[in-house]
């Protein structure tokens, strides 16, 4: 019947705007007849009323005990074969779709309604496999080599205690105290941050507290250091978020790395010889020096392809979507009443902000999109796990817990589009790395 029907119904298109159709949709009145009773007797089949046995019971029965539920198989048919016919007109490179208008269906009338979508913008993307950029491969000198060898030297070095004064990326055992009181049911690392007896401090980056390298760089064991720390506005306790906090910190200790000598590293790196452990960092350096120009290419192809590409209309409801998105991701930055007032404040140039984002991104998405339907580049799902597998990595989340979590926020097309968009480029920017 589906079949039948499909060929039954008519479909205009209009332009409604800018990457917006509308779709003009009717169904014969002798079409819309034939496949309600198509629908019932499918239901007149399956349905059990009392004093019939099941299926057997009259279709004038069935009609009249279930209008309900065959009006909306009825609607639901029809509605779901009218978007199929719309998704097989491959001139139509449709978006989004919602319905327009949906009157209620008349006995013996024409059924008519209209659905509206946006549709993917038309443009020339010219000469793309043209584009090639300049791009230079930097050699490992000795000197970047002998300061990577350094920084394992130190990095696998031991600590020492120090008889000098404090130094940069030194660890000082420390007590200290503060005016920031937070409140009694606060978490064991937010009391701490306020204060702490015979801790530690890194004097290097990231700082524990913000500050602190600069106000213990040079102080001595047994000094007493007083400072202000001005916590970022972004700061992960929202507590400390923006506040200024006023620190006292005795320093009971300084410890320093003792960097390793070459027997010393040869036997921490595992290898035969600090020549075999020389070659390796090389080829390492050299490994990421490739993949730093590689990386600059994709950004200069893409930089000449968006100069080349002309502006072009991009569809409004998409778009819309995109700058909510854009808008809420701003507003997830918010930490305080505060901030949230600023926030308010400045919500028109938030949203300037956020549409410039938005437009940016979908432009780019489109011209990619279209250079991938070109190019039947496509992305198959073991590279979406494959970057699940690296993001948990780095996120610290198990794989199946992480995949449920884009999952459920709905990132799971933008990791898609993502990689989609790498491997476009990726593609793109070959040729300038011959």
């Amino acid at each position: 019947m589906a079949n039948k029907l499909i060929d039954s119904i008519k479909l205009e298109v209009r332009d409604a705007q800018p990457c917006r159709k509308a779709f003009d949709f009717t169904i014969p009145a002798d079409a819309v007849k034939s496949e309600a009773a198509a629908v019932l007797s499918e239901f007149a089949g399956m349905v059990a009323v009392p004093g019939f046995r099941q299926g057997k019971a009259p279709a004038g029965i069935v009609k009249t005990k279930f209008a309900a539920e065959l009006k909306e198989e009825l609607h639901r048919r029809i509605m779901t074969t009218s978007y199929d016919l719309l998704l097989k007109d491959k001139t139509v490179d449709l978006l989004t779709c919602d319905i327009e208008n949906e009157p209620e269906m008349a006995e013996g009338a024409d059924f008519k309604f209209t659905l509206a979508g946006d549709i993917a913008p038309e443009f020339e993307l010219g000469d793309y496999n043209s584009i090639k950029v300049e791009t230079k491969l930097d050699e490992v000198t000795d000197k970047q080599l002998d300061e990577r060898l350094d920084f394992f030297r130190k990095m696998y070095g031991a600590y020492a205690v120090a008889d000098t004064p404090a130094e940069a990326e030194d660890m000082l055992k420390v007590s200290y105290v503060s005016d920031f009181k937070p409140a009694e049911d606060a978490s064991a690392s937010l009391k701490r941050q306020g204060e702490a007896k015979d801790t530690f401090v890194w004097l290097c980056e990231p700082e524990s507290i913000p500050g602190c390298i600069k106000a213990l760089t040079g102080a001595t064991k047994g000094a007493e250091c007083k400072f202000e720390a001005q916590y970022p506005a972004d700061y992960r306790e929202s507590e400390l978020a923006g506040k200024k906090v006023n620190y006292t910190v005795t320093v009971e200790e300084i410890q320093r790395r003792k960097p390793l000598d070459d027997a010393e590293l040869v036997e921490k790196a595992r290898v035969k010889s600090i020549d075999e452990f020389k070659d390796m960092l090389r080829k390492s350096m050299i490994a990421e020096k490739e993949q730093k120009r590689r990386m600059e290419a994709v950004e200069a192809v893409w930089a000449a392809l968006d100069k080349q590409v002309k502006a072009f209309e991009l569809p409004p409801r998409v778009l819309a979507a995109e700058i909510q998105k854009e808008l809420t991701t701003l507003a997830q930055s918010v930490r305080s009443a505060e901030e949230a007032d600023k926030f308010k404040a400045e919500l028109e140039s938030k949203k300037a902000e956020a549409e410039k984002t938005a437009r940016a991104a979908l432009r780019k998405t489109f011209i990619l999109r279209k250079i991938a339907q070109a190019e039947k580049i496509a992305v198959e799902q073991a590279e979406i796990e494959a970057q699940i597998t690296v993001m948990s990595q780095q996120y610290g989340y198990p794989v199946k817990e992480l995949r449920d979590m884009l999952e459920k926020n709905g990132q799971l097309d933008s990791l898609q589009l993502e990689i989609l968009n790498g491997k476009v480029l990726e593609k793109l920017a070959e040729p300038s790395l011959k």
